[in-house]
């Protein structure tokens, strides 16, 4: 019998810490984590499935994944189903704080913090934003070596181009930011589930790095008198908010800043070099891949595959009824492929298609704050290589790490030669 069975009620098992271990192998043989066409069968199943192995509501519809992602009956995560995901948030104090100032907050708690980092990634600053994007994105693409065996695209173009950006935008002064570069990445690859106990250890050490630097970084008198320093002295709900409160939100910003966008940068030129007539156009004329084009790479490719969610009352979803208490989880590349909102080529990527309101960003009360931001990147990012280089080609077959929660290109082959493309 298939592991996911169609809901009719809301079991009253959670998620334990023992599927910790099992959960890897479960995940390779669980559909759930399978290619596009798993995720449209059980789609055609019904919007709303429930997963045996995951031990919660797994919503695949577009309607079903809005409703639940908007819905204030809804907290942002189930808290035991972060423990099985997200071990280093929860290796030192400093990583509760973080996790419950700002990502695991209840709606009604996020939106002090929220209110204060939106006046950083403010529409106000979209132009100021863009240009920076733009100005990353020509520096490291005229940097990028010209070496027949190629370069490696994550650690040679869109690391540095991502950090670069969030730094500019934060006015952060980040001295070292090779280091920091290595401890997001020992961090971030930690959450996913059945990492190896030296892993886990390394990200202890690269959570307590972070939050030093997130520390030195807030103290630090340029952070201090910048936009950044004015937004965490200015975040009140009525109490005074401590420094490693404050601290934490500044380390949300930084990991979340360039992880995401590094991985969204990259699965956009792996997208464009595996459509050879739209990459066609884009070499022909790099501007015609435009920020609707960079959010179609983000509705094919989102970074994070799942969101947690967990019930606050007894309800129903697309006619699923869930209980109170219980484990949802919305996938977003699944809703992002409904045929019922983007029709027979949902499964397709079109570069010209009009911007629809796909789910990368999540929506709601938790949409990402760094929406605009990270569109400006990307869009910036593929105009700048293919107008330097229009040869610019992938060296092997990528492969992406799908995890738990999250996927990621850990490596990108690609080559260029010195047949640069006059300015």
């Amino acid at each position: 019998m298939s592991d996911i069975d169609r809901a009719t009620r809301s079991p009253t098992s959670q998620v334990g810490k023992s599927l910790n271990r099992t959960l890897l192998k479960a995940m390779s043989e669980d559909p759930l984590f399978g290619p596009a066409a798993a995720w449209r069968s059980l789609r055609e199943q019904s919007p709303v499935l429930w997963s045996r192995v995951m031990r919660s509501h797994v919503v695949v519809g577009y309607e079903a994944a809005k409703s639940v992602l908007q819905s204030h009956e809804f907290d942002v995560a189930h808290a035991a189903w972060q423990d099985l995901v997200t071990p280093g948030w929860r290796i030192n104090g400093g990583m509760v704080t973080w996790a419950k100032s700002f990502i695991q907050a209840p709606h009604e708690t996020h939106a002090a913090p929220r209110k204060g980092a939106q006046s950083v990634l403010s529409p106000r600053r979209d132009e100021f934003m863009r240009a920076c994007s733009q100005r990353h994105a020509r520096l490291r693409a005229s940097q990028l070596p010209t070496a027949k065996s190629g370069f490696d695209l994550v650690t040679n173009f869109a690391q540095p181009m991502a950090l670069g950006v969030l730094a500019d935008v934060l006015e952060l002064s980040i001295s070292d930011t090779g280091r920091l570069l290595t401890w997001a990445t020992d961090f971030m690859r930690s959450r996913e589930i059945g990492r190896s106990a030296s892993l886990q250890r390394r990200s202890g050490e690269a959570a307590e790095h972070i939050e030093a630097l997130s520390r030195e970084v807030y103290e630090h008198p340029l952070t201090r008198s910048g936009v950044t320093g004015r937004m965490l002295d200015e975040i009140h709900d009525g109490r005074t908010w401590t420094i490693e409160e404050r601290v934490s939100l500044l380390l949300t910003l930084i990991i979340a800043g360039f992880r995401t966008v590094q991985e969204s940068i990259c699965a956009a030129f792996v997208l464009v070099e595996t459509h050879p007539t739209q990459r066609a156009q884009v070499v022909d004329d790099p501007s015609s891949f435009t920020e609707s084009a960079a959010i179609e790479t983000l509705r094919i490719a989102p970074p994070v595959q799942l969101v947690a969610r967990m019930a606050r009352t007894d309800m129903e979803v697309s006619r699923v009824a869930i209980q109170s208490g219980a484990s949802v989880l919305v996938s977003i590349v699944a809703a992002n492929r409904d045929p019922e909102v983007w029709g027979q080529t949902a499964e397709e990527m079109v570069l010209t298609r009009r911007p629809e309101a796909n789910l990368t960003f999540a929506s709601g009360a938790h949409l990402c704050l760094g929406a605009g931001l990270a569109k400006h990147e990307i869009t910036a990012a593929v105009q700048a290589v293919y107008q330097r280089w229009p040869d610019f080609g992938l060296a092997v077959k990528p492969w992406r790490d799908y995890g738990a929660n999250f996927s990621e290109f850990t490596e990108l082959l690609c080559t260029v030669t010195r047949r640069a493309r006059a300015s």
